[in-house]
């Protein structure tokens, strides 16, 4: 999760630091020659380190995605493990319940048959 917040933070500041450079665009043209020179060389210089970041390589988005399914089915399967355990409390109990009522059947059951045999006799 902090991973997924950097990542967000570092895409919305290069976004930022894109849209600053592209207003700046009329200003440094305006520059002499000489100056800009070294401007495109630095901006090259600058474009190909932004193009080896490790977010622009091909399989940078394919092992992302691939962590976070993998942290989602962790998550899914972690949530269906507590639900189960629930499930057989619950069912446990209304077991108890059921026989608890079937012992006070069976008793009450024997109390009536032996009070119609004492009224017999």
């Amino acid at each position: 999760m902090i991973e997924l917040i950097a990542t967000i933070t570092l895409i919305g500041s290069l976004i930022g630091i894109g849209v600053t450079f592209i207003r700046r665009i009329p200003d440094l043209e305006k520059l002499p020659e000489t100056e800009r020179g070294s401007l495109k060389e630095s901006c090259r210089k600058i474009w190909l380190r932004i193009k080896n970041l490790r977010f622009f390589k091909p399989d940078f988005f394919e092992n992302f995605l691939q962590k976070l399914l993998s942290k989602v089915k962790v998550l899914a399967i972690k949530t269906e493990n507590k639900c189960s355990l629930r499930l057989q409390r619950i069912r446990e109990k209304s077991v108890k319940r059921e026989k608890a009522k079937n012992d006070t059947y069976w008793q009450k059951l024997k109390k009536s048959l032996k009070s119609k045999k004492k009224k017999k006799k």
